[in-house]
């Protein structure tokens, strides 16, 4: 009866310890084969006499003779391969318990579910990885787009610009101070998502844009075409979509600070 009572303790230390190891193992393959036939060779009845390897096998293989062989068992891993557990005896003659090859045919199966969960962690990383480098080189990306483009302005609209700005009168004069700061916007382009996120009218976002450039309720009424009291009430429900009606704080500051 003793000796019943700790063949069976040792089977049950030895699930205990599978899985343990197969609950948060992070390594190779391969150790964790050689764990688990090291761990299910301790729990046999003999474990001097036998000796229990766990493989990985192309389905439809002919497995390999094993001499002394006293149990086999097999789990799937994928459409073409699975997992193969051999236990053989390794000295002397040695009869395998009914309980014993219960265990080894449950181990294999939690062994085979652990290795599935690696692979697709693996994956899962893999394309993690893939997204992440993606990713950053996207950003790389747009912001040498975004260098080039500034550069571009810089030394060749800008300049433009101002040349045609000595030959305009004062008011087409402000029109193109608008188009100059809308260009220049794109140099800030942080600012861009945070204005059109804003739930704003086309028409508000357009006097948005002109309050940020520092031009009064009058000059945007002229340049719109509109009249000053026009200007006033979309300023007014500006302020209420942003959160910032009745609170002081002027448009102009807040509008750029986004």
């Amino acid at each position: 009866m003793r000796e019943a009572l700790r063949e069976r303790e040792k089977e049950l230390d030895s699930l205990y310890r599978i899985a343990h190891l197969l609950a948060g193992y992070r390594g190779s393959e391969t150790t964790l084969l050689a764990e688990s036939g090291t761990i299910l060779r301790s729990a046999m009845s003999r474990p001097d006499n036998c000796k229990v390897e766990c493989s990985i096998r192309t389905i439809g293989d002919q497995p390999q003779k094993e001499q002394n062989l006293l149990f086999s068992a097999s789990a799937s891993l994928s459409e073409v391969e699975e997992l193969f557990l051999v236990l053989t005896a390794t000295a002397g003659e040695m009869d395998l318990l009914e309980r014993e090859k219960s265990l080894l045919s449950s181990a294999v199966k939690l062994i085979a579910e652990a290795l599935c969960r690696l692979r697709l962690e693996a994956k899962i990383n893999a394309k993690n990885q893939a997204l992440a480098e993606l990713i950053e080189h996207l950003r790389n990306s747009e912001q040498e787009q975004g260098k080039a483009i500034r550069r571009h302005l810089y030394t060749a609209i800008f300049p433009m610009l101002e040349r045609v700005r000595a030959l305009l009168d004062e008011d087409d004069k402000r029109k193109l101070d608008l188009v100059a700061s809308g260009l220049e916007a794109i140099c800030k382009p942080s600012s861009l998502p945070n204005m059109v996120s804003m739930p704003l009218t086309p028409r508000e976002l357009e006097i948005c844009n002109m309050v940020r450039s520092g031009l009064t309720s009058k000059t945007i009424a002229d340049s719109l075409n509109i009249c000053t009291e026009t200007v006033e009430r979309h300023r007014c429900s500006i302020r209420k979509k942003i959160g910032i009606a009745g609170s002081g704080e002027n448009l102009q500051h807040y509008l750029l600070t986004l």
